[in-house]
């Protein structure tokens, strides 16, 4: 994983991008047929361990991330949560489905009757987090 900051003329804080390259299935393994650089979140599901993985430099600082709807993922965004991370990611159906823990028919009736580009925020407790 590498780290790049950008300082943009005239903003007072910089914008902080890491870039995660994925290595293929013939990355080095040891003895035991084991990944030879064992990975620090093993213990989460894949999506919720590259979430953690690429917010490691702001653990535990209270900063806030924004991403992708792929991450709208419920496990994801609690393991941020544990370690001090506020995380937002765009809503939207998979298919014909809301991703797990979101409300989406709801969101939806809410919505209905608001203007073009009016924005809201839901704030959701599961598991007492």
């Amino acid at each position: 994983t590498t780290s790049i900051t950008i300082k943009r003329w005239g903003m007072d804080s910089p914008i902080n991008w890491r870039v995660k390259l994925q290595e293929g299935k013939d990355h080095p393994k040891n003895d035991r047929g084991m990944p030879r650089f064992p990975y620090e979140f093993e213990n989460n599901t894949k999506t919720s361990a590259l979430m953690l993985e690429m917010t490691k430099l702001i653990h535990n600082i209270g900063k806030v991330v924004t991403m992708d709807s792929r991450f709208c993922v419920a496990p994801g965004i609690l393991a941020l949560h544990d370690v001090g991370v506020s995380g937002q990611a765009l809503i939207k159906k998979r298919g014909r489905f809301w991703p797990k823990h979101v409300p989406g028919n709801q969101i939806d009736e809410y919505m209905k009757d608001k203007p073009l580009g009016y924005a809201a925020t839901l704030k959701q407790c599961i598991d007492g987090k």
